[in-house]
């Protein structure tokens, strides 16, 4: 898969499986501290072919976030570190990669905070 050309900082990584209501939260918390940087951020979904209603929850944050949620659905389970490695290897356009889990919560300065120090550390690698 080919990697975008836009000019990303920070691609913020969430693999799931059956994440359902867990993800719905936590990925809207995680949608709500990105669009203040969502010119050079985005927020990444891979979905390990979940059985839920994770692929809806998706859908209904994707029209919300159209730009700046980007996702990816297995058509069947390989497995977390393989979900995982396609993430970041695959669909991840960002110089920087933060991998959160389908079920954490940011403070409401995180990505923000997290950008700021990239940006002012261009030695960080």
């Amino acid at each position: 898969m080919e990697k975008s050309t836009k000019n990303i900082l920070l691609s913020i990584c969430v693999p799931t499986y059956n994440g359902d209501i867990k993800l719905f939260y936590s990925l809207r918390n995680i949608l709500v501290a990105a669009n203040f940087c969502s010119s050079n951020v985005e927020v990444i979904v891979s979905d390990n072919a979940s059985t839920d209603e994770t692929p809806n929850i998706i859908s209904i944050l994707k029209v919300q976030y159209p730009v700046l949620l980007k996702n990816y659905r297995k058509s069947n389970n390989v497995g977390f570190n393989h979900n995982l490695f396609s993430l970041i290897d695959d669909y991840a356009n960002g110089e920087f990669i933060w991998i959160i889990g389908d079920d954490d919560f940011l403070d409401s300065n995180a990505v923000k905070e997290v950008i700021q120090v990239i940006e002012r550390n261009p030695q960080i690698e």
